[in-house]
């Protein structure tokens, strides 16, 4: 078994990575929604420009003549052929043509026309008024000093008006020309052709001449060099020794004397190197000790002059005979005996006359050796005195073969010259070019420029373009914060949560229905909060505001905002600041952090109503609460909440009273009233500095942690007095509280480092005042559900029904929590394609124990937020859900759904250790709770205790059974070898709930351990249709296509699994490879 909670755990997304799952498409629509008041002005005005402008463009007309352009030009010289061939290769050839014909030299000859220089002089201004006042504009800048534009020239008109274009892979070139008139923009087309192809024609001509004297010039040259050529190689042959009249002299019979005596010397050297080694031979052999050796004997016979010779082969056999005889004899007699002495004189005498006649034929070799060598020493002599006259020869010949083919060398371009001048003489008559005009310029039907509809879409697109560019570059320009994402990139502190903007109806009417129209003065906004932010870190003191004198109604409005918590109790405010209490109890651990400064960077950042509504929802939890208001500049508390300043922290800081006397109540209800005490900052003090730095603050502090939970402090903001730092460093955490739309990285950066400056332990911020209705991309993904509505749309969404307003009086609703998913014998993979859906399970033999009647799900009043929970678990937001039921149980702990719900979210996210810890604690509370011990009993099965996970499953299958509980009994009944009892289970579970693909598995494993193929085989496919990503259903089903012999399929499944062997235990990679093994070789 695997445990399936890690791997779901890997597919939920962490608290950071929430934002991320926006996709990238959807961050730039937001931006585009945002800023929809820059991009359709510019729009509207970018189109309406193209609209006058295509009105007012006047109609221009194109004339086409096409011009066949060859690359190969018929030419005089065969050197001048080569070079156009290479320059049809040219790719540059075509480019070079089209701006050739709109050169001068073309276009001057198409001026020549006097029709054409009337067409530009017409289209151009003409004589007429406008060509008066264009002098008349030139003087008066001369007499103004300054230098006047010179005219343009008739051929720079005419270029403008000129166009020429290749078409791909052709030979072929358009000329084109533009005009007011149709048939004036044929007439200057065609008189362009013309003049290209009459300056290709002059171009030749000019060529031809040049050529013919060029020719003319080199066929001089080469006579000379021809005649002096011949004139070397006369007088060298009447020098030459060795040279034969007729010509080469390859053929001489110096070279063949040459030849024959080298072969002579090599042949009297190769017979001198054998006979010397013959004798080398029978000299060694002479010297043996016996040379009638068989050794020794056969190396002489194996020389040819000691085998030819009859006598020395007579006296080997003779000698060999006697030896033989002696032999004989010496074993028969003693060394006395005459028969053995007569035998051993006879052996002597015999090798005596060998000894003799071998030294006759060694003498014999020696002469014939000497003369060998005399022979070879003249042969030597013979073969240096040929070989000098012979490479005398072969200079010669080597010079006269120079000298020959330098006389037919220029003789051969001399000819050839003499040829091309004929040729050039007899083309000067008939010139041809590489141009040809294969069609004539028509006048044109339509005009050529673009009509309205592209004008004006081509207009759209660029201002849309430069609409969309804009908003862009005003979004990066905006550098405040307006959402929880921003505040925790650029304050890089925890986020505890943020509160939605408290306007009166009119208010809110009034900014959600006001558009962004203005572009400048949005940009100019943004620059000056940027300035401003800036200047407010370098010289806070310019933007101290006098106190402003409250009025009546102020002060309802600021009493209202001060207890949105009780007075819109199921507000998206009050809620936002419940979220925030809960974000603060379990950010911090127990009993570590009592004493709370909120600050912010400058004033009116709602950090006193923040103070207010915090207080009063940490105190509705019970929790005994005292609510300081320590900014001694500009107290805000007391006219908050409505109570007296005439004593408060400055009388007890200077000694006036006891702090017990300078408490206040809040008259709000029984409850809170009894929770909550209120300290205001009291009379105006000269030194509030000195006074909240004393040793009597820090005395006053420690005494009320021992009388209170919570003491939260309202202080100055940090970057305007010194009195925050101060209180940072007495209080045991300090919040910031940033407001939406105001403030900058500037601020936040300036903040965040004198908070670090005294060290003071920042538990987290607050972003305050958030209109998510106007957030465009900042719309925040953590209140989606509800926090952007007030009383009546939040009680509509948060409560089943509309009409039931106190929460007392709604009726119980029956919830299913559905449990996590539990270990289970397979992983994920992919499945065989074309399997049949599930099938019903066949009725479960009567193989279960008597159980009795199960107890019905508890009833829970969060019906409808446990199901958005679960809602967003499965859509991967698992810490929004989390958060979710952590307000929940926030508002009521005994809940027991809501206690389910949590553990099965944990459980989810791969958190086994949370979930257990949370099931033991539900068990504490709900003894024999079904869903604590299902979840409990599948944590044994994964650490082996099988007793321990029996004994819990079958109290929760008794209990309450459920799909996942039967089908996690019956996997381990089947492990402890019951497998009859376990089908009954696994039946059992699929008569719950036939989707269940691990009780497929399950249930396949059981009918696989009983041999029942085909039944396995059945569970296995409806597993796979379920789940496609369930390896157990894959191996198994591998496994029983290859007992099957259907080798195919099998392959197919098991390829399917080769991209996540990791995700394999051992057990299964081995039964992988197994498979793998049968299924490839087989």
């Amino acid at each position: 078994m695997t445990d399936a909670p890690q791997s779901n755990a890997s597919a939920t997304p962490s608290l950071s990575a929430v934002p991320q799952n926006h996709s990238l498409l959807t961050y730039y629509l937001g931006i585009l929604q945002r800023r929809i008041w820059i991009i359709i002005p510019l729009v509207i005005m970018g189109t309406t420009i193209g609209l006058i402008r295509s009105m007012r463009q006047p109609r221009i007309y194109r004339g086409t003549a096409r011009l066949l352009v060859e690359t190969q030009v018929p030419g005089v010289m065969g050197f001048e052929r080569g070079n156009a061939d290479a320059q049809g290769w040219d790719i540059d050839y075509y480019e070079t043509q089209q701006e050739l014909v709109r050169s001068r030299a073309v276009l001057d000859i198409a001026l020549e026309e006097p029709e054409v220089g009337s067409i530009i002089e017409m289209e151009t201004g003409g004589p007429g008024g406008s060509k008066i006042f264009r002098e008349l504009r030139r003087s008066l800048l001369a007499v103004l000093g300054a230098t006047p534009a010179p005219l343009a020239e008739p051929w720079e008109l005419l270029q403008e008006r000129i166009q020429a274009r290749h078409l791909a892979e052709t030979h072929f070139l358009d000329v084109s020309a533009t005009s007011l008139n149709s048939v004036n923009a044929a007439r200057l087309a065609n008189a362009a052709a013309h003049a290209f192809e009459a300056y290709h024609r002059l171009t030749r001509e000019e060529s031809l001449g040049d050529a013919f004297v060029k020719l003319e010039r080199e066929r001089d040259k080469e006579e000379l060099a021809m005649i002096e050529s011949e004139q070397a190689l006369q007088e060298f042959r009447e020098t030459a020794q060795g040279v034969t009249v007729g010509g080469s002299g390859a053929n001489q019979p110096a070279i063949d004397r040459l030849n024959t005596i080298n072969h002579q010397l090599t042949q009297v050297q190769l017979n001198r190197i054998e006979l010397e080694s013959q004798i080398a031979v029978m000299e060694k052999a002479m010297k043996a000790d016996d040379i009638a050796d068989g050794l020794t004997s056969r190396l002489l016979f194996a020389l040819p002059v000691i085998k030819t010779d009859e006598g020395l082969t007579d006296a080997r056999r003779d000698l060999a005979a006697a030896q033989k005889d002696r032999s004989m004899l010496a074993q028969t007699y003693g060394a006395a005996h005459p028969l053995l002495q007569a035998a051993t004189s006879k052996s002597e005498l015999l090798l005596e006359q060998f000894q003799t006649g071998l030294a006759d034929v060694v003498a014999a070799e020696r002469n014939r050796y000497t003369m060998l060598g005399r022979e070879e020493a003249e042969l030597e002599r013979q073969y240096g005195e040929q070989k000098a006259s012979a490479l005398e020869l072969a200079r010669e010949d080597f010079m006269l073969t120079r000298l020959q083919n330098s006389v037919d060398r220029h003789r051969q371009l001399y000819d050839s010259l003499v040829a091309r001048m004929r040729e050039v003489d007899v083309s000067t008559g008939l010139i041809q070019t590489n141009v040809r005009i294969v069609q004539r310029a028509e006048p044109p039907h339509k005009p050529a420029n673009a009509g309205r509809g592209r004008s004006v879409a081509v207009s759209l697109i660029i201002s849309l373009l430069l609409g969309i560019g804009l908003a862009f570059l005003f979004e990066n320009l905006d550098d405040t914060v307006k959402t929880p994402e921003d505040l925790k990139e650029r304050l890089s502190v925890p986020l505890l949560g943020f509160v939605p903007s408290i306007l009166t109806e009119a208010e809110q009417t009034a900014q959600e229905g006001a558009p962004q129209r203005d572009i400048v003065k949005d940009l100019v906004k943004n620059l000056k909060t940027s300035i401003r932010d800036r200047l407010f870190v370098l010289r806070p003191d310019w933007f101290a505001k006098p106190d402003v004198q409250p009025t009546a109604s102020s002060d309802a409005e600021r009493r209202h905002r001060g207890m949105m918590v009780v007075n819109e109790s199921i507000s998206s405010v009050a809620e936002a600041y419940r979220g925030i209490r809960t974000s603060l109890f379990y950010s911090v651990p127990a009993n570590t952090v009592k004493t709370l400064a909120l600050t912010s960077c400058r004033p009116q950042e709602g950090k006193t109503t923040t103070c207010c509504n915090l207080a009063l929802s940490i105190a509705q939890t019970g929790k005994h609460v005292l609510l300081i208001d320590g900014d001694l500049h500009r107290p805000m508390i007391h006219r908050t909440l409505g109570v007296e300043r005439a004593i408060g922290l400055t009388s007890v800081l200077v000694g006036e009273c006891v702090w017990s006397e300078a408490i206040n109540r809040v008259e709000i209800d029984a409850e809170t009233d009894r929770h909550l005490d209120v300290m205001t900052a009291g009379p105006i003090s000269p030194n509030p500095s000195e006074l909240l730095g004393s040793a009597r603050m820090k005395e006053f502090i420690e005494e009320v942690q021992r009388d209170y939970d919570w003491v939260i402090i309202d202080t100055p903001p940090i970057l305007f007095v010194s009195d925050a730092s101060v209180m940072s460093v007495l209080c045991d955490g300090v919040i910031m509280v940033v407001k939406s739309g105001t403030s900058t990285r500037t601020l936040l950066n300036r903040a965040r480092e004198q908070l670090d400056s005294v060290s003071a332990n920042i538990l987290g911020s607050i972003l305050n005042n958030v209109l998510v209705s106007r957030m465009g991309r900042h719309s925040s993904s953590y209140y989606n559900y509800g926090y952007s509505r007030y009383a009546k749309d939040y009680k509509s969404l948060y409560y089943a029904s509309e009409d039931s307003e106190p929460v007392a009086a709604e009726p119980p609703v029956v919830v299913r929590v559905t449990p996590p998913p539990t270990p289970s014998p397979g992983v994920v993979s992919d499945s065989e394609p074309g399997i049949a859906g599930p099938a019903s399970p066949e009725p479960s033999p009567q193989l279960l124990p008597d159980v009795r009647p199960p107890e019905p799900a508890p009833a829970s009043r969060y019906e409808l937020q446990l199901r958005k929970a679960e809602r967003l678990a499965r859509a991967g937001q698992t810490d929004r859900a989390r958060e979710l039921i952590e307000s929940i149980l926030a508002l009521d702990d005994t809940d027991i759904p809501t206690r389910e719900a949590m553990i099965k979210l944990e459980l989810d996210a791969g958190k086994t250790e949370v979930s257990a810890r949370l099931s033991q604690a539900l068990l504490a509370d709900d003894p024999n709770n079904p869903y604590a011990l299902y979840v409990l009993g599948s944590l044994d099965i994964v650490s082996g205790d099988y007793q321990s996970a029996e004994a819990r499953l079958r109290e929760s299958v008794e209990r309450r059974p459920h799909a996942e509980s039967l089908n996690n009994l019956g996997w381990l009944i089947n492990e402890m070898g019951r497998a009859k009892e376990a089908e009954a289970y696994v039946r059992r579970a699929l008569e719950t709930d036939a989707k269940v693909h691990n009780a497929w598995d399950t249930l396949g494993l059981i009918l696989l351990k009983q041999d029942r193929t085909e039944e396995a085989a059945t569970a296995f496919e409806t597993a796979l249709h379920l789940d496609s990503n369930d390896i157990c259903a894959i191996l198994n089903t591998a496994e029983i296509r290859v007992r099957q012999g259907r080798l195919r399929p099998a392959r197919k499944l098991l390829r399917k699994l080769a991209p996540r062997l990791n995700q394999l235990i051992a057990t299964e990679r081995d039964r992988y490879e197994n498979l793998k093994t049968l299924a490839l070789n087989s």
